[in-house]
């Protein structure tokens, strides 16, 4: 049983993964539940083996339990990620924590080229966030290879890191920990973990910040779940009462005007046209189409 720990619980072994410098557990909580534990190798090869189906004893830090809480409780996407990131700066004491999601520009063709700096702290984050700063996925930084790898990347020298991102507004970097968020296998984007002293971070600590975005990737794919069941919901009304408003009118021109109002209106269009004519006709050129605008 851990000694000193601030949050302790007992549970059993349930299945085991070995990934770099950590290991990870999924272990069964007396209540029923099922949680994710990692731990540094150092710890495993000094202790005895643990294996499956072993009784165990699990710690966590405040910083992780206030997390896991956020995770939980905030539902609102941009409220979550601006809560953790400056939670996790706060609690470790950091120089820089930045938050990118895999995203794609404004009329861009290549979906999922591309992270973008969604939230940052300080001064550098914020003004990064402005300028809409982004990494190239697969490209030369700590993020972009993160991303395309689905794996954590360290430097504790940023100096001697061949793919590090060198940026003028943080100038003070030693040590840089990129982690990816992963939630159903996707890579929804990584946090940027920054410190201005080299070899700042232990397998212990890497760990529980491992832990910690895992969660928040799972909160994060969750609340994305949310916000487009809730749209559709909404979408799905709208077109519930339009259909109901043209029931109601036996006026062919009042019907095309209230569909036409509607549907661009839910579509966020700026124009909306209904073209009327046989299929031949609308098939062809818009010239030739008989068609009636509204």
């Amino acid at each position: 049983k851990p000694v000193d720990a601030p949050n302790v619980v007992q549970g059993s072994v349930l299945d085991i993964a070995y990934l770099g410098n950590i290991s990870t557990y999924h272990v069964a909580l007396p209540g029923g539940q099922i949680v994710k534990a990692q731990t540094a190798n150092t710890n495993r090869i000094d202790r005895r083996d643990i294996t499956w189906e072993d009784a165990v004893w699990l710690s966590w830090s405040q910083t992780a339990a206030e997390v896991s809480h956020a995770a939980a409780s905030v539902l609102d996407p941009d409220e979550l990620l601006e809560q953790v990131v400056n939670l996790v700066h706060e609690r470790f004491g950091l120089y820089y924590v930045g938050l990118f999601l895999v995203g794609q520009e404004p009329g861009g063709r290549e979906p999922g080229k591309w992270a973008f700096l969604r939230v940052g702290t300080g001064k550098a984050g914020q003004q990064m966030v402005e300028q809409v700063h982004k990494l190239e996925i697969g490209g030369a930084s700590m993020i972009g290879q993160c991303l395309v790898t689905k794996q954590p990347r360290v430097a504790m020298d940023v100096g001697k890191e061949a793919v590090h991102f060198a940026n003028p507004l943080l100038p003070d970097t030693r040590t840089e920990l990129a982690l990816p968020l992963i939630s159903r296998g996707q890579a929804l984007g990584a946090l940027s973990i920054q410190s201005t002293q080299a070899a700042a971070f232990s397998a212990e600590e890497m760990a529980v910040l491992q832990t910690m975005a895992d969660q928040l990737a799972i909160a994060i794919d969750n609340a994305g779940m949310i916000r487009r069941a809730q749209s559709r919901a909404e979408r799905e009304r709208r077109v519930r009462d339009i259909t109901e408003r043209i029931h109601r009118s036996a006026d062919a021109g009042i019907i095309m005007r209230v569909a036409v109002e509607e549907l661009s209106q839910m579509l966020g269009a700026s124009k909306a046209v209904i073209r009327l004519g046989t299929q031949e006709q609308l098939l062809g050129e818009s010239g030739q189409a008989s068609h009636s605008e509204l």
